[in-house]
């Protein structure tokens, strides 16, 4: 019968991969129930095949088809997959179901984590959500912090917390399916705290479960307020007669007790002072509950909801009899719908809707992690992962098996409205929000759309598709990367004890609260991650690259560079900084102009005629308010230590008879100095960390990372004040300067923060939305835009970039560093790495600027470097023009002779054909191959000389 059964089941699955469901186009107006069946195969056996899983997931698949592709979800498991019905391909979101592998693994955690979609990760403290709102809080309906007594983040999976237990529930909509994931109990259930007698009687004698009762009298203690009041008063009289009697002082300390205890619970006090008399049962009298555990509050909570069955009408009733106080309790637990389609270009669309996703008092969702195995593979498998590792990375399988490791890939940077804390020096900006897997031929580029300065990729390598390997079978690796999403912010907080050893972390949350009860705040909107799939020749990065390359264009991307006859020289100029000058032996605080405006003309002249630089794209450092350590452009006046407004109108006028790139930086993010009656109140206008003080950024040690306080701060601007800075700025700079039509915005390409000021919280996705809107302005007045690092919500405005990632944060799980960044912008942007003076090795410098399409980039100053001494800009290598004349004209020559014709030709193909060897391809057939080795490389019987390269037409 057994054998049968395996044959049926087999011919079933074949059968259904042949003729798969019947799809229908649906219109959203249609809502089908559940299915109704159960898969235990699923749930608990140790074993299974292939075959019995297709079988399954055939049979219970819910499908919709557009064009070719066709789109089915399991309300069984939450599975859901897409099918070319052309040429077969398929994508399973939950691959591991359909291996030989899945009955290799006992361990009951590991096959739940191969089963489960989404994972939720978060803080949860039911004391702490009862508890009545403190002074920081707003009353009725409004926002406050929430502070978590708990320390430990905990993790629920789709597979155990929502789909065993049969709350995922699978409807059609058009072209896709929405999925409601109900994580743990999502119920809402009753924990009166405090009752009076009639009440109290009345609920209990519905319980009918004996052990429950006793539970009960354990927890709720009698209090008779008329016996409570006589017996503290006698016994108060009696201490006054005789305060040395024992067993006076006794009595009274007793009857006292019990007296705080009641009217420590709010409402509690208005009925012993109104003489109310009669009896009270209380929760937890002996620490006011402060002491009550989570699973002692939610035992007695199920108690009331499930065998009392109180209603909701009856709790309004109890909160009106005792003032309010009784809470309703939420268990741990959350729901979160999202929603997936599909098109005909076989793009599958998984959006998270932030503002349908519910959760109960106390339960703070930090991070969702979703999609988990869609981008995955197994390491015998020929392919490789991409990750946005600063440019680029690319993470081979590796099929001899790897030690479990994992990495987590911020997108933008960090949010400055968080605590600081010691960073690593070297690891770069992950800009581009795209990833994705090439796997036997097939490629699948995810690209997050929304939700990006929320987002990470998370990525795993070496995961064993066993525990309990069966009979010594070793089973496969899989590696994956997965979307991730910090949803509640959250920030924390170390409170000393009773001795220095003695420590308590906190978590502070950002919250919304209603009726009393605290809520964790959630970004509004949706967050949606695409899902692009290809084969043959697109099964690559080069693919991946130019998939987010057409979404730019779409948003408004320049199609080509402008492009010269030359390749321009990237050049930064530092004007005016704060130096310490002595007069008389007495140290005085002066504005010290580096540059001034008529030296920056001969830096650049004479950049020209000795090291044969013949374009410049330049960015103007430290020109206004201050120098480069400045106050808000709120108010702009230029500095007269450089020249004052006639040098900078004369500078600007030398720039555009040459032609070359002018981009004076303006800061409209940070504020280094609030000065009197500059337009900018750092008390108002600076963003709130969650724990109530300002975000101010300081410096970093290069070395170790660690933040050093004093070192180059500067007060974080609230993204509520964006808009009056940029207009404040627009209208006093289009004043004093009305020809100036170009302008960098350093700091905002680079992060931007949330603001938790106390009922006016940003995230960070209000403030990219609000930078992008603004830098939109500035384009469409016909402003020419720069940036720096060039984080994804500047890229569709910008010109130019300087210090684009030049290379991946080269972590150990990092295979080979990839131009990813590079070849989604070569063409439309013109872009730098790091400077000349900050590298050793002209060299090297001129194969990254060949195989990275980048113009070369210099630093400088017109005075000695002995200036900078005792300065803030001690930390800089060597600044002065002269010093670097040599090696700009190495650089600059060899790759402007080679990139010259290349500016508006975007990048077509990259491929690492060994290892340091690598071929870049342009537009119109140039490639140009470049060895970092120290021995010369053989391609195509053509040698590529060591530390060199071939240009091939």
């Amino acid at each position: 019968m057994k054998r049968f059964l395996s044959i049926l089941l087999a011919l079933i699955m074949v059968f259904s991969v042949v003729m798969p469901a019947a799809a229908t186009e649906f219109d959203g107006s249609e809502d089908t129930a559940d299915q109704g069946y159960t898969l235990e195969d699923y749930y608990s056996s140790k074993v299974g095949t292939p075959a019995e899983y297709e079988a399954l997931f055939q049979a219970g698949a819910q499908s919709v088809q557009v064009g070719d592709w066709l789109l089915q979800a399991d309300a069984g498991t939450g599975n859901f997959r897409i099918t070319n019905l052309k040429t077969g391909i398929r994508v399973d979101s939950l691959p591991m179901l359909f291996t030989d592998d899945i009955a290799k693994v006992e361990d009951v955690a590991t096959r739940a984590d191969f089963f489960s979609d989404m994972n939720v990760d978060f803080f949860y403290n039911a004391t702490n959500a009862m508890k009545q709102l403190g002074a920081n809080d707003s009353g009725g309906t409004g926002s406050g912090s929430g502070m978590s007594g708990t320390t430990e983040m905990q993790t629920l999976n789709s597979f155990q917390d929502s789909v065993q237990k049969g709350q995922l529930k699978v409807s059609p909509i058009k072209n896709g399916f929405r999925l409601e994931y109900g994580f743990n109990e999502t119920e809402t259930v009753i924990l009166p705290l405090a009752f009076n007698e009639e009440q109290f009687k009345k609920y209990t004698a519905r319980i009918e479960d004996q052990e429950a009762l006793e539970d009960i009298a354990g927890k709720y203690f009698e209090y008779d307020f008329d016996e409570i009041r006589t017996q503290r008063n006698y016994w108060a009289k009696m201490m006054k007669k005789d305060r040395n009697n024992d067993t006076y002082k006794a009595n009274y300390e007793s009857y006292n007790q019990q007296y705080a205890t009641c009217v420590a619970y709010p409402g509690f006090q208005g009925i012993w002072d109104s003489k109310v008399g009669g009896k009270y049962y209380i929760y937890d009298p002996t620490s006011g509950n402060s002491g009550a555990s989570e699973r002692d509050l939610e035992t007695v909570a199920y108690y009331w909801t499930h065998l009392a069955k109180i209603t909701q009408e009856e709790y309004k009733q109890l909160c009106e009899d005792l003032n309010g106080y009784t809470n309703p309790h939420a268990k741990g637990g959350c729901t979160i719908p999202v929603e997936l389609t599909i098109d005909a270009e076989g793009t599958l669309s998984y959006k998270i809707l932030n503002d349908e996703i519910t959760s109960g008092p106390g339960f703070y969702i930090n991070y969702v992690t979703a999609a988990r195995w869609v981008v995955s593979s197994f390491a015998d498998e020929e392919g490789y992962l991409v990750v946005p590792s600063g440019s680029g990375a690319i993470i081979d399988n590796n099929s001899d098996g790897a030690v479990m490791t994992r990495a987590l890939y911020q997108i933008g940077g960090t949010d400055n409205a968080k605590s600081q804390s010691a960073g690593i020096p070297y690891r770069q900006t992950n800009v581009l929000p795209v990833y994705g897997v090439v796997r036997n031929g097939t490629c699948i580029t995810a690209v997050i759309e929304s939700g990006i300065p929320h987002s990470a990729v998370d990525v795993e390598i070496g995961y064993p598709t066993w525990a309990n390997a069966l009979e010594g079978t070793k089973g496969r690796i899989v590696n994956r990367a997965a979307l991730q999403y910090e949803m509640t912010l959250f920030d924390q907080v170390k409170v000393d004890g009773k001795s220095s050893n003695d420590q308590q972390a906190f978590q502070l949350f950002p919250r919304r609260v209603v009726d009393g009860l605290a809520y964790g705040l959630l970004p509004a909107g949706e967050f949606e991650a695409t899902f692009h799939i290809s084969t043959g020749n697109d099964a690559n990065y080069t693919y991946m690259a130019s998939v987010y390359r057409d979404k730019l264009l779409a948003k408004g991307m320049n199609e080509k560079a402008e492009a010269g006859e030359n390749l321009p020289l990237m050049l930064d100029i530092f004007g005016c900084i704060d130096k310490s000058i002595l007069v008389l032996g007495v140290p005085f605080e002066v504005k010290y102009a580096l540059t001034d405006f008529e030296e920056t003309q001969k830096v650049i002249e004479y950049l020209k005629t000795e090291a044969g630089v013949a374009d410049v794209d330049m960015r103007l450092l430290g020109w206004i308010n201050g120098g480069y350590f400045s106050t808000a452009p709120t108010k702009i006046k230029i500095q007269r230590q450089m020249g004052g407004a006639k040098g900078f109108a004369s500078l600007l006028s030398y720039m555009n008879d040459n032609g070359y790139g002018f981009y004076p930086d303006v800061n409209l993010v940070t504020v280094y100095k609030d000065a009197w009656f500059d337009g900018y109140n750092s008390n108002k206008m600076t963003s709130k960390r969650i724990d109530f003080v300002y975000a101010i950024l300081h410096g970093t040690d290069l070395v170790s990372g660690r933040t050093l306080a004093g070192w180059h701060s500067r007060f974080v601007i609230s993204p509520r004040y964006y808009e009056s800075v940029f207009e404040s700025f627009r209208s006093q700079i289009d004043k004093k300067v009305p020809d100036l039509k170009s302008y960098d915005f350093s700091e905002s390409g680079k992060t931007i923060s949330s603001d938790f000021t106390m009922n006016k919280y940003l995230y960070r996705g209000d403030a990219a939305k609000l930078v992008s809107d603004f830098m939109a302005k500035f384009e469409e007045d016909g402003y020419s835009i720069a940036t720096e690092v060039g984080c994804e919500y500047m890229l569709p405005y910008v010109d130019n970039i300087w210090r684009l990632p030049q290379s991946s944060s080269k972590l150990l799980i990092e295979t080979e560093q990839i131009p990813l960044a590079q070849m989604v912008l070569h063409g439309s942007v013109v872009y730098c790495g790091e400077a000349i003076n900050e590298t050793q090795d002209d060299q090297l410098y001129i194969l990254r600027c060949l195989e990275m399409g980048m113009s070369p980039y210099l630093e400088a100053i017109y005075t000695v470097d002995d200036d900078l001494k005792d300065t803030e800009f001690m930390d800089y290598f060597s600044l002065n023009y002269k010093n670097w004349t040599e090696s700009v004209k190495k650089v600059y020559g060899e790759v402007n002779k080679v990139l010259a014709d290349l500016q508006d030709k975007t990048i077509v193909d990259h491929a690492v054909l060994a290892h340091n060897v690598r071929k870049t391809t342009y537009e119109g057939g140039v490639s140009v191959i470049v060895n970092y080795n120290k021995e010369a490389y053989d391609y195509e019987g053509q040698s590529i000389p060591a530390r060199g390269y071939v240009v091939i037409k």
